[in-house]
């Protein structure tokens, strides 16, 4: 059972689906979202045995009855231009810790915080989609 939705574009021209819960038998799962075109498919399955894979609280691929696997692809664009503000953060704890070490792990870590999940899902997860035919779709 899907609660209600709510479609939303964001800034980048990407458009969401926030589903308010989403039930599977006993499990209920909230506040999860979905790009636009994955809700459709999964939307479809509903009534049927549907396997959901989630990434935190992104639905980021459904498995139908029929064994059809269709994943969101994400962008490379997102993580290489999160890049451009953790430079800036790097030069800013140059100059307050004059270590390049000291800086080079700081701006890491506000990288891997902020688009770890991203990096997750373009390196480790998609590969597994493509592997299992997954049809990918834009958000």
């Amino acid at each position: 059972m899907l609660g209600s939705g709510k479609a939303v574009n964001n800034q980048a021209g990407k458009s969401f689906v926030y589903f308010s819960s989403v039930e599977i038998g006993d499990l209920v799962l909230q506040k999860l979202r979905t790009a636009q075109a994955l809700g459709d498919y999964i939307e479809r399955g509903l009534g049927q045995d549907v396997t959901l894979f989630l990434n935190g609280k992104m639905i980021i691929a459904v498995k139908l009855a029929s064994g059809k696997v269709y994943c969101w692809k994400r962008s490379v664009l997102g993580p290489l231009l999160g890049a451009v503000p953790c430079l800036f953060a790097f030069a800013g704890l140059m100059g307050g810790t004059n270590s390049v070490f000291l800086s080079a792990v700081g701006a890491l870590i506000l990288y891997g915080l902020t688009f770890g999940g991203d990096l997750k899902q373009l390196l480790v997860v998609q590969p597994k989609f493509d592997a299992m035919g997954g049809v990918p779709l834009q958000s």
